[in-house]
């Protein structure tokens, strides 16, 4: 899977090519500066460490690390010292490698060693009150296997896979239920993707879901609670949309189209 082109965005960082998937890991108007807005901003996650020293973070797709470089470099800024652990999930060991070269002056990016966390393969380190564990493999069956044995929930899910025309598989009813089952009451989950389709997954797995506001050109994005109740606003929009959410048991009539 590991063909890619280093490119550089709108604000200067870096980001990634992927031709796997025929699709950058990040919006071109601003890697580091999209990574702030959905994730560490919308999942409010400095408001949580400034007022609990602690912080669990789920991400869908480590890439080459910038969600969690970005997040404990934000969290580092701030006034107060916690802890921060932050999980997330990988498919491709040699971007892992590679990942950890690039950021070789970081102390857990160069200390990342192979383990067996949770009982699977993963690249763990530790540093400083900072947990990082990359789980290897197929995200569905790791989180399946993980949600048996974690113990606590995360307070922020950044879903931050390919699109959904890209990679389906991580955008289904079911998905949003598994990661569901990984939050609370006070656990945010966000994403950069506005779709009706992904928007009427996560409500009808269970998510109450708003919207996120526009991105460099991109019209919306969504976050999804678990309490409260869902925007009236976007319900009557999505009522109006012919788009259906997508089920695991839809993917095999994408898998099985004729490519071109």
């Amino acid at each position: 899977m590991g063909t890619y082109d280093v490119l550089e965005t709108a604000d200067g960082s870096p980001t990634l090519f992927s031709h796997f998937y025929d699709e950058a890991c990040h919006s071109l108007g601003g890697a580091y500066e999209e990574t702030q807005t959905h994730y560490i901003r919308r999942c409010q996650v400095l408001e949580r460490m400034v007022k609990t020293g602690d912080v669990k973070i789920l991400e869908i797709g480590f890439g080459f690390g910038l969600g969690f470089m970005a997040t404990k470099r934000e969290c580092q800024a701030l006034p107060v010292k916690g802890k921060l652990k932050f999980l997330s999930v990988e498919m491709d060991e040699e971007l892992i490698k590679w990942s950890s070269q690039q950021f070789h002056q970081d102390p857990l990016m160069s200390g990342l060693k192979k383990s067996e966390y949770f009982g699977g393969p993963c690249y763990e380190s530790y540093h400083d009150g900072t947990h990082l564990i990359i789980l290897l493999g197929d995200a569905k069956d790791t989180l399946a296997d993980l949600a048996e044995k974690f113990q606590g929930p995360f307070h922020a899910i950044y879903q931050d896979a390919f699109s959904i025309h890209k990679n389906p598989e991580l955008w289904t009813v079911e998905w949003f239920s598994l990661l569901r089952s990984f939050g609370q009451r006070e656990t945010i989950l966000s994403t950069f993707s506005g779709s009706s389709k992904v928007r009427k997954a996560l409500a009808q797995s269970g998510w109450r879901i708003h919207s996120g506001g526009a991105f460099q050109g991109k019209r919306d994005s969504t976050y999804a609670l678990l309490k409260g109740k869902s925007s009236e606003e976007l319900l009557e929009k999505l009522a109006l949309s012919p788009a259906d959410p997508l089920y695991d048991k839809d993917l095999y009539n994408i898998h099985e189209e004729p490519t071109k």
